[in-house]
């Protein structure tokens, strides 16, 4: 059985699921889009679904940037409750 917050997750978007993981990380559109090399525009309309069919490339690069893989952005795997790991400096 999910919990609340996987099953929230599960229902998402791509682009909810991006400032979901966005800030859990505590990141700027700002400053995570100066970590992937795009324009902190993009990475406003992807969370508003402003940009249907987004690239795999792109996803990857995202997904990477945030400490995870595409397939969580996807909703393939799992929301973990204990990520990101806290005990991480």
């Amino acid at each position: 059985m999910e919990s609340g917050i996987e099953e929230m997750v599960s229902s998402m978007t791509i682009g909810q699921r991006v400032r979901c993981y966005r800030t859990i990380k505590n990141l700027s559109q700002t400053e995570l889009a100066r970590l992937c090399h795009y324009y902190p525009a993009e990475i406003s309309a992807i969370e508003k679904d402003l940009k249907p069919g987004i690239t795999a490339r792109r996803l990857s690069r995202i997904a990477h940037n945030l400490g995870i893989t595409s397939a969580h952005l996807m909703g393939e795997v799992p929301f973990d409750c204990n990520w990101p790991d806290k005990t991480e400096s």
